[in-house]
């Protein structure tokens, strides 16, 4: 209960809602962590108190149904767990199928050593790629929370290249972008070859820049490439000409991270019944907060552990009074 009450105090601080709505989240969000499950009846076993389950599963029943979530206010609250004055951000999709309904999520997270937290989102309601107008609605809903100022670079996979969203990004923002190896680029010559061939006699493992900037629908970049150990290349576009490109997209893969830890690996999002549109959105702003505080509070939790050992330790070799 003390937990529950803990929480619902920090809460407080950054949501605009009830003190009954907030304890229901407060609970909600530390059962998530209990039960590593989204499914309401077994979230509602783990609600504090002596109430019975079914009342409980009614009480989640009705806040999914009924509470209105400031999703900026959600953005905000994951954001100040993080110590970064600009953010890298990942855009990503992540899928899956309820029976005959599709599931598709297009996350917007800010990466953060070796993970990534998810701070804004958009129900697709379809299968498949999202579009230009999606993506670009994302970040807009990013630039109005935050300010244009605080977006630092933006990493995406193939899904996420077109000449429309590349110019919209231009002016924006950095990016390290990965294009398919089949798009045809510039050479010097005036030619135009799949984007492959360039970096076909390279060493595997090697980063190398093509030498200035190449038209990639339709917009003047930068092209870099590495081979990788199947013999595929890595091949990723810039609008500068940063010394680590390569290193820059490898965080791109902490998205890929974060969907698994609630996923299939941790909370287990696919467990949830719920198809509805608004409240799929409010279940997974609470689990986003739910794992970006629990992470935030291990990663803590870790040092704080390392800390008192290295002091151990230094009381050993150096005591106290000496």
């Amino acid at each position: 209960m003390n937990e529950g009450l803990k929480l619902t105090y920090i809460l407080q601080g950054h949501f605009d809602m009830n003190l009954a709505r907030l304890k229901c989240m407060a609970f909600a969000m530390i059962a998530m962590i209990k039960t590593r499950t989204v499914n309401l009846a077994e979230l509602s076993v783990a609600f504090p108190g002596s109430v019975d389950a079914d009342s409980h599963y009614k009480r989640l029943q009705r806040f999914f149904r009924e509470v209105d979530i400031d999703f900026s206010c959600v953005a905000k609250f994951i954001a100040d767990l993080l110590p970064y004055e600009k953010y890298t951000l990942s855009v990503d999709r992540t899928n899956w199928m309820f029976g005959s309904v599709n599931i598709n999520f297009l996350v917007l997270a800010i990466v953060h050593d070796g993970i990534a937290f998810p701070i804004l989102w958009e129900f697709l309601g379809k299968k498949g790629n999202s579009n230009t107008d999606e993506r670009i609605l994302l970040i807009e809903r990013f630039i109005k929370i935050f300010g244009l100022e605080k977006l630092d670079c933006i990493l995406a996979d193939r899904e996420f290249i077109g000449k429309e969203w590349f110019g919209y990004l231009k002016d924006r923002t950095k990016i390290r972008i990965r294009i398919k190896e089949n798009m045809l680029i510039d050479k010097t010559n005036g030619d135009s070859s799949p984007a492959k061939n360039f970096f076909r006699l390279q060493k595997i493992g090697e980063e190398r820049m093509l030498k200035g900037a190449r038209n990639v629908c339709g917009h003047k970049m930068f092209i870099t490439g590495i081979r990788l150990p199947s013999g595929e290349s890595l091949i990723i576009v810039s609008f500068d000409k940063g010394s680590s490109i390569a290193a820059d997209y490898k965080k791109r893969w902490e998205i890929e991270t974060v969907f698994q830890c609630l996923k299939t690996r941790g909370f287990r999002f696919e467990d949830t019944h719920i198809t509805k549109k608004d409240r799929l959105n409010k279940l997974f702003a609470v689990l986003t907060m739910t794992f970006a505080w629990s992470y935030i509070a291990g990663e803590w939790r870790n040092k704080k552990n390392s800390s008192e050992k290295a002091s151990e330790k230094r009381e050993e070799c150096f005591p106290v009074w000496a």
